[in-house]
């Protein structure tokens, strides 16, 4: 006996999981998302192939607020974790691996602007 699974567009899988992820991927393909995800050489990736960009991301850029709240809920039904701590946010983020965290782009800008104030202080005219 052989078992077959057979997506909606007739492509045919032997395991239910891969046909499942298949037809998942389709149907992110149909949103035209235009968040980025990048590997760690960064090379761009496939922003439909939300478990692979999660597990082999290292930067990520979310186009907009429903674009990051949407990721965020399906890398958590998919691989149990999210891109965030708090609240889902539009912008980049890297992956931050002595932290093992994500960390927006924003906040290291911020930290290194303070940093450079304490060698390069800002004249106010004061």
């Amino acid at each position: 006996m052989e078992i077959i699974y057979r997506a909606d567009d007739g492509t045919e899988f032997y395991d239910e999981d891969s046909c499942v992820r298949y037809e998942r991927r389709l149907a992110n393909k149909e949103r035209n998302l235009k968040s980025r995800f990048f590997d760690r050489k960064g090379k761009e990736m496939d922003n439909t192939n939300i478990e692979e960009c999660y597990e082999h991301g290292w930067y990520v850029e979310f186009a907009s607020l429903e674009e990051a709240e949407f990721y965020n809920k399906e890398t958590y039904e998919l691989v149990g974790n999210t891109y965030f701590d708090g609240k889902p946010c539009e912008g980049r983020f890297y992956y931050d691996r002595d932290e093992a965290t994500w960390r927006n782009l924003e906040e290291l800008y911020q930290e290194y602007a303070e940093i450079l104030n304490v060698f390069e202080p800002v004249d106010l005219g004061e």
